[in-house]
């Protein structure tokens, strides 16, 4: 070998441990398998956490909107109606304070109940608006509030067909050999023109609603 020319070491190539050549594997599949490690051994990237959001201060909370629960809060029911309503169709007698319904009875009619009374003995309850103005705690009929019927203007009806338009229209609760039926009285309308409830019902109504307090039946 020529004095000047420089003496050079070939070093082998070094394979790394885990991808040394097995035999027969060809080394264009060894270069491929370390470029694809050498992308997954780079630095590792730590999961992205968002910062927590800082505490509501003293000033955001007190700021905070109270919630109304004002509705879930049950009114308390009225000592005395000063109203009642009597709804024929529906066999209801409702009793009002300040314009709102507060309690709700079912009722019995006269035995002809369709229609406004006209005469005494046609067995109708009368329509139209009247007074609560009497209390009887003495009735046949366990207790009795009157309706104040007729009025003038049932008065002048009734003359113009030559009849009486009838009296003594009531509220009333059942006879003592009956009061055990309590509800079984609603299987039908039996009156010759009251509005019969049960005598626990008549009682209720008793001490809610005035001598003078205004009924008005409906249809």
């Amino acid at each position: 070998m020529d004095a000047h020319m420089v003496s050079v070491t070939m070093r082998p190539r070094v394979i790394p441990k885990r991808l040394s050549a097995r035999p027969g594997t060809p080394a264009a599949v060894l270069a491929l398998a370390t470029a694809l490690l050498a992308g997954c051994a780079g630095p590792a990237t730590q999961p992205r956490t968002d910062p927590e959001p800082a505490p509501e201060t003293t000033q955001e909370q007190s700021l905070r909107p109270i919630p109304d629960v004002g509705h879930l809060v049950p009114k308390p029911e009225p000592d005395e109606a000063d109203k009642v309503v009597v709804v024929k169709s529906l066999r209801q007698l409702r009793l009002l304070a300040d314009g709102e319904v507060f309690r709700t009875y079912e009722v019995s009619l006269g035995r002809e109940p369709k229609g406004d009374k006209l005469w005494e003995g046609d067995g109708r309850t009368p329509e139209g608006h009247y007074t609560l103005d009497f209390k009887n705690e003495n009735s046949d009929f366990y207790r009795s509030i009157r309706v104040s019927y007729p009025n003038q203007q049932d008065w002048r009806e009734a003359r113009a067909i030559g009849v009486h338009p009838g009296s003594n229209i009531m509220i009333h609760g059942l006879k003592p050999e009956f009061a055990d039926i309590g509800k079984g009285h609603l299987r039908q309308d039996w009156t010759e023109g009251c509005i019969a409830v049960t005598n626990r019902q008549i009682d209720e109504i008793w001490s809610l609603v005035p001598v003078g307090t205004p009924i008005e039946i409906r249809p």
